[in-house]
């Protein structure tokens, strides 16, 4: 027991380091989808309110 190496710690180390990576990737994915959705629908609202300002505008000319 006095030269063991030591396999267990490191590989534990190494099994966590990689959860954290999966995890992390996979909520700045989520994150990413989150932010890109509401800028579309943000886009979406702000072409529907300029179309309906220039119908709005040629009907009163």
């Amino acid at each position: 027991m006095k030269n063991s190496k030591g396999f267990i710690y490191p590989a534990a180390v190494f099994t966590a380091v990689i959860c954290m990576l999966c995890a992390s990737h996979s909520a700045t994915l989520l994150t990413n989808q989150q932010t890109f959705a509401q800028q579309t629908k943000e886009f979406y609202i702000q072409q529907n309110l300029l179309q309906n300002g220039i119908l709005h505008a040629l009907s009163h000319i």
